[in-house]
């Protein structure tokens, strides 16, 4: 198969966004999927009377036209993000056992943090020392991938690693380290 420049196996979410980021920068690319439509967790099906959503129902991580984050960015590189309508939601969970729990998560951290804290005071503490962590993670993870992105050198990323490892993880969130 010599006459691509790269193959991509799978055309779910991470699949097609890869072919199409590879094809826009002149790379011939081959992406091959078995099922009969692409999409992978983007897709769905039907029985009887129902559609059935696979998985995907909700991208975090799009930020705002004034303050953009990384699927914003995606998408405009990619060069979709003016062919997609984004509806933004007030909640993004909600988990019910009837006559034992009923939750619905709010999209934002301080509510998510306060309904959480709410339902589980004993590990209010806890809540917060997570969304904490996840936050920072979130923060060094999107701070560094970029900047490594636009350097155009791939080990550059591997280079930084250093800087996030387990001390960093233990002072951050006392997790065993």
């Amino acid at each position: 198969m010599t006459d691509f420049d790269a193959i991509v196996i799978g055309a779910g979410n991470a699949g097609l966004s890869a072919a199409a980021g590879m094809q826009r920068k002149g790379l011939r690319t081959l992406l091959l999927e078995r099922h009969n439509i692409p999409g992978g967790c983007g897709t769905s099906f039907v029985r009887g009377d129902f559609e059935f959503e696979v998985a995907l129902h909700q991208l975090s991580g799009f930020g705002t036209e004034a303050d953009p984050f990384v699927l914003r960015d995606t998408f405009r590189d990619l060069g979709v993000l003016d062919k997609v309508e984004f509806v933004e939601e007030g909640e993004v969970y909600r988990f019910c056992v009837p006559g034992e729990v009923d939750i619905t998560l709010p999209a934002d951290i301080p509510g998510l943090i306060h309904v959480l804290s709410t339902q589980f005071p004993q590990e209010a503490d806890a809540i917060a020392r997570f969304v904490q962590l996840c936050g920072t993670l979130c923060q060094e993870y999107y701070g560094v991938f970029p900047r490594v992105k636009r350097a155009g050198d791939p080990g550059a990323l591997r280079k930084k690693m250093p800087e996030f490892g387990a001390v960093r993880c233990a002072q951050l969130s006392g997790c065993p380290g």
